[in-house]
This record gives C-alpha cells, structure tokens and sequence, in this order.
C-alpha cells in the first residue's frame, strides 16, 4: 500500500493510498490517513473475492462504484468527434474500450477478452461485473449497466499500460487513436448498409412496388 498524494486546503486536506495485489491497483481517499486506507483495502477485498480468492465477511461482494468524475474541459479526451450523422456508428468521446483496442492494435499486444463475471441484484436493480483480460493482466469493474461496467474495466487496464509503457507509448495521441476508431466504426456500418434500398424519390402509391421488389 502507497500514500499516493494528499490534497485540499489545510482545514480540509484528503489523503488518497493506491493499494496494489494479485496485478489489480486500487485507490481510495479519505479525510484522514486512517480512513484512506481502510476505504482502499476495502476495494482491494472486494476485487479480490471477484477474482475467485477467499475474504473474509463483509468483504466477499463487488465493490461499490466510484461517483463519477466530470471529464476536465482540458483534457485531449474530452473533445468531441466530428458527427457522423448515424447514431449506431459513433464511437464515444471517452471510450477506453475503442482507446486500449487502438492501444494494442498500434503496439502490437494482443487482444482484450471482455467476459461477464457477475450479474446479480433484483431484476429492477443488476449489478453486472465485468473482467477484462489482456494476457497476464486483469481488470475487474461492476456498475448497473454492461456496458459501463465494460468501459471501467477498459479504463482500468488502459491506464495500466499507459503508466507502465510510458516510453513505448510516447508517441501515442488520444484525439487520433478516438478518430481511427470512429473511421472503422463507420466502414463496418457501411458495410452492413450496402445492399438495395427504396426509391424515395418514388410517389407514395407506388412505395409497395419497391418493396416487393427488394424483398
């Protein structure tokens, strides 16, 4: 366990540890030192008991989500894609899941496994857990949805490698990696968009002709 930083005005100050075990890293803050660090060995349990490995009681659930944090104006991540105009063929302004996969495909480490892990709550209320693999190193992450759940984990391992491939991965840029993505993103959809299509220059009695004849 590491003191990472304190931080905030003297009659305020917050005190946040990073805590790292079994390749999984964790941080928390508190108010004090002590709290701080039973906040970050808490999530350190709860990561773990996801991974397979016995803790004790009341530690052996998922881990609480994080508040999410506002993306800063100055961040190179933050900044929107130019619209494509199709909905289903966006890539989203901070998806870690497009970034890693840009990330491996450039500097040739391999390909994430994204598997579900949990999935529990009433039907009204799922916690869904989701683990993302790249060889040895694993990241776990649950939220209410699949997908955000996906994306925490993604987040969580890209930011691994970027910390402990800094030198590798100097040269690579966040805005180009998010618009190579968003091309590919568009080529599948139009791909998948070829094909015939109604005359919509046709009068509307005449629209069930066309059908039947791409049907």
């Amino acid at each position: 366990m590491h003191n990472v930083y304190k931080s905030g005005p003297q009659h305020s100050v917050k005190f946040e540890y990073r805590c790292i075990a079994n390749g999984v890293i964790v941080k928390a803050k508190g108010k004090t030192k002590k709290l701080a660090k039973q906040e970050v060995a808490r999530k350190m349990l709860n990561n773990l008991f996801l991974q397979g490995m016995p803790v004790p009681h009341p530690y052996a659930r998922p881990p609480s989500p994080d508040p999410p944090s506002p993306p800063s104006p100055a961040s190179p991540s933050a900044k929107a894609l130019p619209s494509a105009g199709v909905a289903s063929a966006s890539v989203e302004v901070n998806s870690y899941v497009a970034l890693l996969k840009e990330l491996c495909i450039e500097y040739n480490l391999g390909t994430v496994e994204y598997d579900l892990v949990g999935d529990a709550g009433p039907p009204h209320q799922r916690w869904f857990t989701i683990k993302a693999q790249l060889g040895p190193h694993v990241r776990l992450a649950s939220s209410n949805t699949k997908k955000q759940a996906r994306q925490s984990a993604a987040e969580q391992l890209y930011t691994y490698l970027r910390e402990n491939l800094a030198r590798l991965t100097k040269d690579f840029v966040v805005d180009e990696a998010l618009a190579r993505a968003h091309e590919r993103a568009m080529e599948r959809y139009v791909e998948t968009r070829t094909g015939p299509r109604l005359d919509l220059g046709q009068k509307i009695s005449e629209y069930h002709i066309g059908v039947l004849s791409i049907a």
